[in-house]
C-alpha cells in the first residue's frame, strides 16, 4: 500500500516537472521569436535613409544615422530594410550597413 502511494506521488511529481519544463520552454521560445530580428545597429560611420528600397529613391530629410545607433526593423525588400528610428522617423537602408541584434 505504501509502495503504491509512493509510486503515485513520484509519477505525479514527474508529470508536474514535465509540464513546468514544457511551459518554460514554450515561454522562452516565444520570447526569442518576439525579440529576434527586430532591432539592428548601424555599422557604417554615416548613413542617410532613403524614401524607398533602392539608390534611386531620394534621401529622407532630417534623418542621419551614425555608427552604433539602433533602429527598429520593419520589413525587408531584397537587400533593403525599412527602419524606424527612436524618434519614429522611417526610411530604407541597405542591409550591409546594419547588423541585427
Amino acid at each position: 500500500m505504501i509502495a503504491k502511494l509512493a509510486h503515485r506521488v513520484v509519477a505525479l511529481l514527474v508529470a508536474v516537472a514535465v509540464v513546468l519544463f514544457a511551459a518554460a520552454a514554450a515561454s522562452y521560445a516565444l520570447s526569442c521569436a518576439a525579440s529576434s530580428q527586430h532591432v539592428a545597429v548601424v555599422i557604417s560611420p554615416h548613413v542617410t535613409p532613403r524614401s524607398g528600397d533602392g539608390e534611386n529613391f531620394p534621401n529622407v530629410s532630417g534623418i542621419e544615422l551614425g555608427e552604433g545607433q539602433t533602429v527598429e526593423l520593419l520589413r525587408q525588400r531584397g537587400d533593403w530594410l525599412q527602419i524606424k528610428t527612436k524618434t519614429g522617423q522611417r526610411g530604407w537602408l541597405p542591409e550591409q550597413v546594419l547588423e541585427t541584434i
